[in-house]
């Protein structure tokens, strides 16, 4: 296909290349949510949590030189790697938990750079010693092997996601629903399923394809809410967007007290409060046969209704901006729009379907499966707005 517009073309041959894509789509989702849901558990068999004491918790820093540099050119410059230590063990931070941890020593990135990139190690270690026992009642610290992800308050309430995925899984294909995808990434874990039906969207005289789909996720280290979204993904191009949050849950779980005598202690499986029948439920609601459909209707009465309206796209572009969209991303998106693609990448028409799309198009693009997903609810709620 060229770059004319969708309705140029004999309705027919677009609704087949759609299937086509759907047949895809289908084929390959069983793999990707099956290696999605491995991650997952074996996440889960790796992570440790530990309750710390403010005064057992100390830091090191370790000085890290990249890889030689192209001959001719200066030596990169030296960095640095700050090294929880717990229980007389360091530990990685992913950059997440770095500024979880910093935050919780109440010391600023700023300050944090100025001082480690001085080479005052000590100064950063005193600030850490001094102000986390003045500013904290104890931390739940979640490491997965070597590498702490989350650094959280005891307020913090632990789950595991495990068996709240295992039930979305269940219920989604009892519905009828087929797997679609899985993910894990440092600081959350996704899982979606699609209802394997080409769906037509509506917008004025122009017919678009699409495959309707829901997706749970969650994030165990302080990167957001247990989220149950409906997702729409165009199939000429795979682009997909996320939004119309089914549930309102925050984890679940008992909040933990100091009543060890250890400084540092660690957390049995066991001593999880898993009440997650309230989630388990809501689950089953939301996406059981009688549910689901309507969900869907919504989701598509939403697009249809959005889509089709014109962009202001000064407006559109400081909205994004507002939304905390990096203004190297905010660019690609005002050069996509101005740019002639074919169909298969992006739909013709100058409207707020195609400015989502653009979006979800940056989102396949981006190998941090957590910006991507960000970006995903970036392209719904530019047709909620």
């Amino acid at each position: 296909m060229t770059t004319q517009n969708l309705h140029s073309f004999n309705p027919a041959d677009v609704r087949a290349v759609a299937q086509t894509k759907l047949g895809i789509i289908v084929g390959q989702g069983k793999n990707k949510a099956s290696q999605g849901m491995e991650a997952l558990a074996a996440e889960y068999g790796m992570r440790t949590d530990f309750k710390v004491r403010p005064a057992a918790v100390d830091v090191e820093i370790a000085r890290v030189r990249r890889p030689a540099p192209p001959v001719g050119t200066e030596p990169y410059p030296e960095t640095w790697q700050i090294k929880p230590v717990l229980d007389g063990t360091r530990y990685n931070l992913t950059g997440h938990a770095e500024g979880q941890f910093l935050a919780h020593a109440g010391i600023p990135r700023a300050f944090a750079d100025t001082v480690l990139e001085q080479g005052l190690d000590d100064l950063f270690r005193e600030n850490v010693r001094r102000l986390v026992p003045k500013l904290s009642n104890g931390s739940l610290v979640r490491a997965v092997g070597g590498t702490i992800k989350g650094w959280l308050s005891p307020a913090y309430r632990r789950m595991d996601a495990m068996p709240v995925f295992e039930a979305f899984l269940t219920e989604g294909l009892r519905a009828g629903l087929v797997p679609h995808a899985g993910q894990v990434t440092d600081t959350r874990a996704f899982l979606s399923l699609i209802r394997p039906e080409v769906t037509a969207l509506h917008f004025g005289e122009v017919t678009d394809y699409a495959v309707l789909g829901v997706q749970l996720r969650t994030s165990d280290y302080g990167n957001g809410k247990l989220v149950l979204d409906l997702f729409i993904l165009r199939l000429l191009c795979n682009n997909g967007a996320t939004g119309m949050d089914l549930m309102n849950k925050m984890h679940l779980g008992r909040r933990f007290d100091f009543e060890e005598g250890s400084d540092v202690v660690k957390l049995s499986s066991r001593t999880i409060d898993l009440d997650t029948k309230t989630v388990l439920s809501a689950i089953r609601d939301a996406v059981g046969p009688r549910q689901l459909p309507k969900h869907f209707d919504a989701l598509c009465s939403v697009v249809e209704g959005a889509g089709s309206k014109a962009v202001n796209l000064e407006s559109a572009l400081a909205s994004l901006k507002r939304a905390g969209l990096k203004a190297a991303v905010v660019e690609k998106v005002k050069t996509a729009w101005d740019t002639e693609m074919p169909i298969e990448a992006l739909p013709q028409e100058r409207n707020a379907w195609r400015f989502s799309n653009i979006l979800s198009m940056l989102a396949n693009g981006e190998t941090d499966g957590d910006a991507a997903s960000d970006l995903r609810d970036a392209a719904f709620s530019v047709l909620t707005k």
